[in-house]
């Protein structure tokens, strides 16, 4: 369906269901930038991978954080994703 067979006054149904969707309010517009700050422009750390690369994530995640440079966020799939959550551990328990 073409735009010049729309009449005039009408607008696309999508465009209508989006128009008569409930706004936010001010309160939880704020409380979800407030939340969203504390990791956007933040550096991750993202291990993805098999068998293998699982011993390889071990020494990668092992060198970040023997030079104190492994960053708040580690996520993985897989293997990766044991990893991620051994090196997410608090460091008390390491």
């Amino acid at each position: 369906m073409s735009t010049k067979s729309l009449p005039a006054n009408s607008a696309p149904a999508a465009y209508s269901e989006f128009t008569a969707a409930p706004t936010l309010s001010f309160q939880e517009k704020k409380s979800f930038f407030l939340q969203s700050k504390q990791t956007f422009g933040s550096t991750a750390l993202v291990l993805q991978g098999g068998s293998v690369f699982g011993l390889c994530h071990v020494g990668v995640v092992r060198g970040l954080w023997k030079r104190g440079l492994l960053p708040r966020i580690i996520v993985g799939w897989g293997v990766g994703g044991v990893i991620a959550s051994l090196g997410n551990e608090p460091l008390s328990n390491r």
